[in-house]
């Protein structure tokens, strides 16, 4: 491959990630319920591959919170709250958005498990989130 090509397919990539981060991107927008400010369903799922991969590379730990909403916390109001609730608590180098239409995922980067666990027990705190429905794996 020639230095050329090369350096095309680097570019590529960038655009590529780059364009994770544009508002209003991704492939289900519009199609599915409001996003509340977070991450669509595709954005995060890149973001989570791009995070394992990184792990890897590096030997950092990443740690993934699931929120599991169930069919009675699913009101606009509930939500939002929510959101705006996990968004507060989060550090900025953290990413926030859905997993499923019913799972929202806080992606932590360079957080072991065992530190992933203290962001679960503040949103079982807040009276937003029950045991059952918060669940901390590793990247």
């Amino acid at each position: 491959m020639s230095n050329t090509d090369k350096k095309e397919r680097s570019t590529e990539a960038k655009r590529g990630l780059l364009s994770l981060f544009a508002p209003g991107h991704g492939s289900d927008a519009g199609r599915r319920r409001k996003t509340y400010g977070i991450y669509s369903t595709e954005e995060l799922q890149q973001l989570l591959e791009y995070e394992r991969r990184r792990s890897r590379r590096t030997g950092e730990p990443a740690s993934l919170v699931l929120c599991y909403l169930n069919g009675s916390s699913e009101t606009d109001r509930k939500i939002r709250r929510f959101v705006q609730a996990i968004t507060r608590t989060v550090r900025e180098t953290d990413h926030v958005g859905w997993i499923s239409e019913h799972e929202v995922g806080v992606v932590l980067s360079g957080t072991p498990t065992e530190h992933a666990v203290h962001l679960a027990a503040e949103l079982k705190a807040s009276g937003l989130m029950t045991e059952e429905d918060l669940s901390v794996q590793r990247l």
